[in-house]
């Protein structure tokens, strides 16, 4: 998906594939990705949040490495809807 662009308030990038508007008070340095829902944060700093139709991810962004981590306990869990 496209990272999307910087909406002015304190580098938190927007992404949505639907052009919804997402809304946030005081969050910054942050990354949000959303399909098909409208996401409200308030006071978060250096987060990711991704929304899927599978899943919803919420993590530091100083902790985006263990994705793959995750990934590797959803295959040992046989949780192969989420992959």
């Amino acid at each position: 998906y496209d990272l999307g662009k910087k909406n002015g308030q304190g580098n938190v990038i927007i992404s949505d594939s639907n052009k919804n508007v997402n809304i946030n008070i005081d969050t910054q340095d942050s990354l949000i990705h959303a399909n098909n829902r409208l996401v409200a944060t308030i006071g978060l700093q250096n987060m990711i949040i991704v929304d899927t139709k599978e899943i919803l991810l919420i993590a530091p962004k100083k902790r985006s490495q263990e994705v793959k981590k995750l990934v590797e306990k959803l295959k040992k869990e046989k949780r192969k809807e989420y992959l």
